[in-house]
């Protein structure tokens, strides 16, 4: 129940924070960057090295993945039906067919299932969500509109986007069975943690 009250105080925080001067406009930027650089690396680091890799895994891996294609197919062929322009069908398949897993999904998967919950939602979101948002997503965008965009743009925003980096970095760790130090270990779950708050704090500015 405290995971849920945190949930609304920080959205409301957020929200509230927009009616005070001192606070700059683009403030959300600056704790989405906290997020992306510190917090969700954090998250992978003390999560996925004590994760045990099995089959298991395949369906949170390949969830994303999946609900994409499904979104790809249904609006496509309802876009064909109905004569709907290339921008509407290519809109209503991303907006359906993606998902913001990580700032919005983190803290409610916390929410609802606690800390535990947030190893799956790390395999669900780096490799599979956020992969199908910068190669189908992008790939989609530009096909459903006039604009254009290189492989080499595509494979430069998945490979050096922090979190993936680092998400790469704790997947060979769980493949070798290496753990960090205690101290190490202590140090990413406190800045892990912060991941709720200033996540939904962020979203509520934007509210």
């Amino acid at each position: 129940m405290e995971n849920i009250i945190l949930l609304f105080v920080c959205l409301f925080l957020g929200f509230l924070f927009q009616k005070i001067p001192q606070f700059p406009k683009n403030s959300h930027h600056i704790l989405n960057q906290y997020v992306i650089h510190i917090s969700i690396p954090a998250l992978a680091l003390y999560y996925i090295p004590k994760i045990e890799l099995s089959v298991a895994l395949l369906y949170p891996l390949g969830v994303a993945w999946i609900g994409f294609l499904l979104s790809f197919l249904f609006f496509y062929t309802l876009g064909n039906y109905f004569k709907w322009s290339k921008k509407l069908t290519g809109c209503l398949i991303l907006t359906a067919g993606l998902g913001n897993t990580s700032f919005v999904g983190f803290p409610l998967i916390e929410a609802m299932f606690g800390e535990k919950g947030l190893k799956t939602a790390i395999i669900v979101d780096q490799p599979s969500s956020f992969v199908v948002v910068a190669t189908l997503g992008i790939l989609v965008a530009t096909l459903f509109s006039s604009s254009t965009t290189s492989v080499k743009a595509i494979a430069s925003k998945v490979f050096y986007f922090p979190p993936f980096i680092f998400f790469m970095l704790a997947l060979l760790c769980a493949l070798i069975r290496f753990d960090f130090p205690p101290m190490l270990q202590h140090v990413f779950f406190r800045l892990g943690n912060t991941v709720t708050p200033i996540a939904l704090v962020a979203v509520g500015l934007q509210l």
